[in-house]
């Protein structure tokens, strides 16, 4: 786990909102999963300093440089900022001003190119006039590993030919966070704001072991391992920490850290699995599983109708937030406290309506 001090919170929410030409234009291409289905992180504190991208699959620094980089004590500054970065284990890459705003494709195929040569692998994109057509039988190792969905800016806003605004399609796990608290799916996928911490961390160290691509049979039942998942009609894809097949029937299993808790977040965002593997294997899926790694315990979920309406609902919900950019006030309650965002939420600031009415009352008073 890469140390930072937490000192470096307020000038890393400070330097996302005030970002350079160039870092915008860069993370317009970054943002959203759009290269190999992988996330980056903008303005990421990194031990002592905070750099400008961040991409923890590839254990992969991106810097973009502005003209003062090249004078000595900023070089020196550089150097000595380098030597920390590559000592954690990380590859730097910079790129000045310049190269990334005038040549914007290059800089974008040369990180590509060094993410595939990390061991990442690309999906490509879907072509014209291509369609699916599943077997109904479970697949041998190595088909169906890309989405055929368009992997550009997933969860972002994309202008369509009418002029409009139109939904990239959008993660599953968007859905998890809109049934948790819509304004946290807002901050995530509209704002593009995230933090890291005890639980998140927990649940990305769980997933980094759960997410090896890896295909084996174990007593007849065939496991898929961080299978690439989709559906047109709901225009949603991701990927299934586990998918058991039984038969010709997948079983999605879901996998969570901590210990199993009340609520349905879960289960809505296992349930969209299901109606993913569905869509693309044409079979019926009764029954998943969400297995609690802190207490080892594994729980079958019965998909009923109530519960595919719901992922339904909760997906045409989140297109709406996302077409119209829409960030939900906070609900200041218990789902709070073990927020990842509270800091850059301020729950208890935004929900204080007599603090407000007293800032409103004053601030034109003479």
């Amino acid at each position: 786990m890469l140390e930072y001090s937490r000192n470096l919170k307020p000038p890393s929410r400070e330097l996302r909102k005030n970002m350079t030409d160039a870092e915008r234009v860069l993370w317009a291409r970054l943002r959203g999963k759009q290269l190999l289905d992988v996330p980056f992180y903008r303005q990421k504190p990194i031990g002592p300093f905070i750099v400008d991208f961040y991409c923890h699959a590839a254990t992969l620094v991106i810097e973009v440089d502005g003209g003062q980089h090249f004078e000595a004590e900023h070089a020196r500054k550089d150097a000595e900022r380098d030597k920390y970065l590559v000592k954690a284990g990380l590859l730097v890459l910079r790129f000045d001003n310049r190269q990334v705003l005038l040549e914007t494709d290059a800089v974008v195929e040369a990180i590509l190119k060094v993410m595939v040569e990390r061991q990442i692998p690309p999906g490509p994109p879907l072509q014209s006039g291509v369609t699916l057509n599943p077997p109904k039988s479970p697949f041998k190792k190595g088909d169906f590993k890309d989405s055929p969905l368009q992997k550009g800016g997933l969860g972002g806003i994309c202008r369509s030919d009418s002029g409009g605004f139109a939904v990239d399609p959008i993660p599953i796990s968007a859905l998890e966070h809109y049934a948790y608290c819509p304004r946290q799916c807002a901050l995530i996928h509209v704002e593009q704001v995230w933090d890291e911490n005890l639980y998140t961390m927990r649940g990305r160290d769980v997933h980094e072991h759960v997410h090896d691509d890896s295909s084996h049979e174990l007593s007849g039942v065939r496991m898929e391992r961080s299978l690439p998942i989709w559906s047109r009609r709901l225009n949603l894809t991701g990927k299934a920490d586990l998918v058991e097949f039984h038969g010709d029937c997948p079983y999605p299993v879901e996998y969570k850290s901590g210990r199993h808790r009340k609520g349905n977040p879960e289960t809505i965002q296992l349930c969209a699995q299901a109606l993913c593997l569905e869509e693309m294997f044409d079979v019926c899926v009764l029954k998943g599983a969400i297995f609690w790694h802190g207490s080892r315990e594994r729980r079958e979920v019965a998909f009923t109708d109530a519960m595919r309406q719901q992922v339904e609902e909760v997906a045409q919900q989140v297109i709406e937030m996302l077409e119209k950019r829409i960030v939900p006030p906070p609900v200041n309650d218990k789902r709070c406290e073990g927020c990842s965002l509270k800091e850059a939420c301020m729950p208890a600031v935004v929900a204080d309506k007599a603090r407000n009415r007293k800032a409103a009352r004053e601030l034109f008073a003479i």
